[in-house]
């Protein structure tokens, strides 16, 4: 528990903001102009479940900015700064192109379960080859590959340790499982109060486990968390990215406490099942 107070400001925008969207725009050139390839995305994943069916394969789109008459190889390499090894992942050596008539190709990464290790999220970092004219900055892209494991929220009932901002505070914190889909209750966050109730939503989603808080804060009382003896009733609002691990059974989550004078800084709390 932190006991620090950060003052909430008002800050007024007065006036109009004009933002051009001209850096984005990729142009086309049917007429052979010039090659510039580009990666569509910076980043995707590859979450592999242990029944071999779930998220199998992943899809990169590559771009260029001409078209032609004749298949194009799609000229890109293993960037070795990648954390994954290649037994751990293959790509489709025939999606490595551009078909003839067509702007963009779909390159095609498998994944091996049995080699990836247990709760660690390796990457694969896509580059174009030397010397390759690129569009702009889009001249790579990270695969993140990693095991899943699909779950039901009843999975996640229970006792559990939550060790707050990396060791700062420890303490025991219990979940429940809600009435609504996906929905975990969780007491004592932050330490406050063992009679508290948080409310936190887990996705379903296993290549993007991100956890999410209600919306209704300050209107509603969801997330009410205990009453502050000097600034009143506090309330858990989330912050950044929260996430699961469906594997281990772990929530991390990102919140703030906040009362009516303000904000008692960002917290992360990382809880681990019994």
């Amino acid at each position: 528990m932190k006991n620090i107070l950060y003052k909430l400001s008002l800050v007024c925008f007065l006036g109009v903001a004009l933002v051009s969207c001209d850096e984005d725009r990729v142009v086309l050139d049917p007429d052979n102009g010039s090659n510039l390839f580009l990666f569509n995305e910076k980043r995707s994943n590859l979450a592999l479940s242990e029944d071999g069916t779930t998220f199998v394969t992943d899809t990169v789109l590559v771009g260029v900015t001409s078209i032609s008459n004749v298949d194009r190889v799609i000229p890109i390499h293993i960037d070795p700064a990648s954390t994954a090894t290649a037994n751990q992942y293959e790509i489709q050596a025939s999606s490595l192109v551009i078909p003839a008539g067509k702007f963009v190709g779909k390159v095609v990464l498998t994944g091996n379960f049995e080699e990836l290790p247990e709760l660690v999220k390796l990457q694969i970092a896509l580059v174009f080859d030397d010397g390759v004219p690129v569009l702009d900055d889009k001249n790579s892209h990270v695969v993140d590959i990693f095991r899943v494991c699909p779950y039901e929220i009843a999975d996640f009932a229970g006792t559990y340790i939550g060790v707050e901002d990396g060791g700062a505070s420890e303490y025991e914190v219990t979940a429940t499982v809600g009435d609504e889909p996906y929905e975990l209750i969780l007491t004592n966050v932050w330490g406050a109060d063992p009679e508290s109730e948080t409310h936190i939503y887990l996705t379903d989603d296993l290549a993007n486990p991100t956890v999410t808080f209600p919306k209704n804060y300050p209107a509603g009382t969801d997330n009410y968390l205990f009453d502050e003896p000097t600034y009143g009733a506090a309330y858990v609002n989330g912050q950044g990215t929260s996430s699961f691990d469906s594997c281990a059974l772990t929530i991390t989550l990102d919140f703030e406490v906040v009362v009516s004078a303000g904000s008692f800084g960002d917290t992360n709390l990382v809880l681990t099942k019994q």
